[in-house]
């Protein structure tokens, strides 16, 4: 190429735009990758912030006047989303199951027009995506073991617990888990970060006993859940600073006939 060919800035070439640019094709590549496999895997450390917040559908405890307060940092982050994929393998999902990605979509800075949900960086690029667990018969849910054992290696809630029905379970129950006073803080620096892990954990304890209480479903139960992460990436495109979980609905069905309808979770 010779200098001629060559386009300076002023001609409205921009290098740090072309970059950013660039950053957020890898970003949405990694994101391809990694999200199927994050109820086994989470996404790695490399292409989240150290500053990371964890938001759990702000959106639908806003319409409930509660609040559930942001997990911040590496080690909250990936501690909750253990603890997430723990609760999901254990009691609700078949352990080899697999998010199927619906739809991608990038809102970038000003172009941004969405007022469905409350971002915490309004002017950085965001990437939404869509997904859905492995429906009744998907081959990510088959292995050879299960195969030779006879078992039914296709059903969605096969669950390491055992398979119960959330349409018994009344998930606004442990909302009020958030209202603890007994929380144990060390100092007035450290309070927001102890609220905020006190109260995931007992959220997730609250609706772990709640399920672990229900009976076993003597019918074939299937189910498939949805819902929406939104990542809010840095500057340069290069790190997600915000992970928010968003509009997960649970559908269950027993038998073939038998549609227990959609299920709102948060």
């Amino acid at each position: 190429m010779s200098f001629s060919d060559m386009k300076p800035n002023n001609s409205g070439y921009d290098p740090d735009d072309q970059n950013k640019k660039a950053n957020l094709g890898s970003m949405i590549d990694e994101i391809k990758l990694n999200v199927p496999n994050i109820f086994t895997k989470s996404i790695p450390k490399h292409l989240i912030s150290s500053n990371v917040l964890l938001r759990i559908c702000p959106t639908h405890f806003a319409e409930l006047n509660s609040y559930l307060p942001n997990i911040k940092g590496h080690v909250s982050y990936y501690t909750t989303c253990k603890t997430l994929q723990l609760i999901l393998s254990s009691l609700v999902l078949n352990p080899k199951v697999k998010l199927h990605i619906q739809s991608i979509r990038t809102n970038v800075s000003s172009e941004d027009t969405d007022s469905t949900y409350h971002y915490v960086y309004p002017q950085t690029t965001k990437i939404h995506v869509r997904w859905t667990t492995c429906p009744e018969g998907c081959h990510h849910l088959s292995t050879n073991e299960n195969i030779d054992e006879g078992k039914n290696f296709h059903s969605t809630s096969d669950a390491k617990l055992g398979s119960h029905s959330w349409s018994k379970f009344d998930t606004l129950k442990f909302l009020n888990s958030n209202n603890n006073p007994d929380i144990p803080v060390a100092s007035d620096e450290s309070k927001p970060f102890q609220q905020s892990l006190t109260s995931i954990k007992n959220l997730l304890s609250n609706l772990t006993t709640g399920l672990i209480g229900l009976t076993k479903e003597e019918k074939k139960l299937e189910r498939v859940i949805s819902g929406l992460f939104i990542f809010e990436l840095n500057t340069d495109n290069t790190e997600i600073v915000v992970h928010t979980i968003e509009d997960v609905d649970v559908i269950e069905r027993t038998e073939m006939e038998d549609v227990d309808g959609k299920l709102r979770i948060c």
